[in-house]
């Protein structure tokens, strides 16, 4: 007869997940990464041709027309326009929408 013991419990702990991810995707460092990125753009004056850089630098490709009709809506609008937009602390739509690429999967994957 051969035994074996039941007692090796090994103790993990298991880690927040959603937290993890919240810090990975919103943390300080994204978002001087965002920053960062929106800037290197900030001498162009055209959206169209900013929106183009973006993609650029973090993708390595052009938006195409859905892509690049999108993102020009989204930076040209007024956020004070936006009803729901009631803190001071905005953040700027060109950060926002460089934000929005290094979180995509695009940019995270190769395939």
């Amino acid at each position: 007869m051969i035994a074996v013991s039941i007692h090796c419990i090994q103790s993990q702990q298991t880690p927040n997940l959603a937290a993890a991810a919240t810090l990975a995707t919103q943390g300080p460092q994204r978002c001087g990464q965002s920053r960062a990125l929106a800037k290197r753009t900030a001498d162009q004056t055209d959206p169209a041709a900013r929106i183009e850089s973006l993609y650029r630098i973090a993708l390595a490709r052009v938006p195409d027309e859905v892509e690049l009709q999108t993102a020009t809506a989204f930076v040209t609008t007024d956020p004070s326009d936006a009803s729901e937009i009631k803190e001071s602390k905005v953040v700027d739509p060109w950060t926002q929408l460089s934000q929005v690429l290094l979180l995509c999967n695009e940019f995270a994957f190769v395939d």
